[in-house]
């Protein structure tokens, strides 16, 4: 969803949009799993989603033509959620190693028919590229998110997937040589400051 999202519409929006996961993730956490609802863990995620908005909202645009990439972001965020609910339920029976090998055959599977409709290539040219996401995206990334599932509640992972945009921004900076607007230091402030107060 989120591929098919980003090329119909702005970076910013699509990153955005995908981000509502960690408020999808804290609202399942309060309405289904009947976590209460602590000031010292919803503080620090509206902490963390007002910094997110100052990073990502210059550049967002609300605009007719992003409709249907705003919306596929958003479902995005969707299964991202019901992803991290799964495997949150997944690590309670299983070490990190079987839950993220698990999750990799079963994602294969289901993008296999998607990936032949879709048309061209099927196999890369270049593995390089493919092999640097599978060793950092997936092995680092989703192993850390998977092994932190195990042990740390939603509300605690929702602020956590909200470094996102901050790592977006500081890749955008050393990488592009972007620079960011006192707004945009001042969100990723908000988000460092979310981060130092949820660990409390």
């Amino acid at each position: 969803m989120w591929h098919l999202g980003i090329v119909r519409t702005s970076t910013a929006n699509a990153t955005l949009f995908a981000n509502t996961t960690a408020f999808m993730l804290a609202g399942w956490s309060l309405l289904v799993l009947r976590e209460p609802p602590r000031l010292a863990r919803l503080g620090p995620l509206a902490l963390a989603g007002v910094g997110a908005l100052l990073l990502l909202g210059q550049s967002a645009e609300a605009s007719p033509a992003h409709l249907v990439g705003d919306l596929l972001s958003l479902a995005a965020a969707a299964f991202y959620t019901g992803y991290l609910l799964v495997i949150t339920r997944m690590r309670g029976r299983f070490p990190t190693v079987t839950v993220i090998a698990l999750s990799t055959l079963a994602s294969a599977l289901l993008l296999l028919p998607a990936a032949q409709a879709t048309g061209g290539a099927f196999w890369p040219a270049d593995w390089r590229p493919v092999a640097g996401l599978a060793v950092s995206s997936q092995l680092a990334g989703q192993g850390l998110m998977v092994f932190a599932s195990g042990r740390l509640p939603a509300s605690v992972l929702a602020v956590g997937l909200l470094v996102q945009p901050l790592v977006s921004a500081a890749a955008g900076m050393l990488v592009f040589g972007e620079r960011l607007s006192w707004l945009e230091l001042a969100g990723a402030a908000l988000i460092l400051a979310a981060l130092a107060l949820i660990r409390r």
